[in-house]
């Protein structure tokens, strides 16, 4: 009897341990997942500088992966990733279409940062297809969820979308409000990228209004800004201003 308790006792106890590790086993694998999906998410970011074709191959990676990992999160920023590269190589239809489809998933999935980061990409391409009223929608779409989520650098990034808007509107006076507060915001978290993304755009403000100087200076300190996250197409685009302003001086 006492030798059946203990064979009992011991195949239950060998469940257990199995299951437990199987678990654990789960548990890792999903964290190496993760790791990996990072890693390449962090690399697409960075060849989206200076090679688009290699951006495009890692972040088709990452989305393959996370498919396969049933990740939301990464999906969504994969096919944003690979929308951001159609949208350098000029094939913007291609790229809304990616963008529209990270902004739907982000939306079925509830997944506010995600929203606002599609809702800036979508923005921009309309209103870089001259369509500004419809960009506007989608820059005060991100704006809202941005200060509900209270994410410094999504605010910053849709504040100076807006102020492009009212640029182009012909508002200037409103406009430079909206540039002044997200350069605020972007030098209070000590994002280079964004600083001088909003002073490159800040700087267009100015050479409408004729004032070269201030232009000038604008221009400069994106330049800086854009060194220390030597992001090569965002010095390219600022260089190519300097170089504008110096012919007008």
């Amino acid at each position: 009897m006492k030798r059946l308790f203990f064979i009992v006792f011991a195949l239950i106890f060998l469940v257990i341990v199995l299951f437990f590790s199987i678990h654990t086993i789960d548990s890792m694998k999903g964290r190496d997942g993760s790791m990996k999906l990072k890693n390449l998410i962090d690399q697409a970011t960075v060849y989206l500088g200076y090679s688009p074709q290699k951006a495009y191959q890692k972040a088709l990676e990452a989305f393959n992966l996370a498919q396969k990992e049933q990740n939301n999160d990464y999906s969504i920023q994969a096919t944003e990733l690979l929308g951001e590269v159609k949208n350098i190589q000029g094939d913007t239809k291609q790229a809304l279409l990616l963008f529209t489809k990270a902004y739907q998933y982000a939306q079925r999935v509830h997944l506010s940062h995600g929203i606002c980061k599609t809702s800036i990409d979508i923005g921009e391409i309309y209103y870089n297809w001259g369509q500004y009223d419809s960009s506007l929608v989608y820059f005060k779409i991100a704006e809202t969820i941005a200060q509900r989520i209270n994410d410094k650098q999504l605010i910053a990034l849709s504040l100076t979308y807006i102020g492009k808007y009212y640029r182009v509107k012909g508002h200037f006076d409103v406009a430079i409000k909206y540039f002044q507060k997200a350069l605020e915001i972007a030098k209070e978290i000590n994002d280079y990228k964004l600083i001088a993304l909003t002073l490159n755009t800040q700087g267009k403000y100015y050479i409408a209004e004729g004032n070269l100087v201030a232009s000038l200076q604008c221009y400069q300190e994106a330049y800086n800004a854009s060194e220390k996250v030597n992001d090569r197409l965002l010095i390219a685009d600022v260089c190519n201003h300097l170089g504008g302003i110096y012919l007008l001086i």
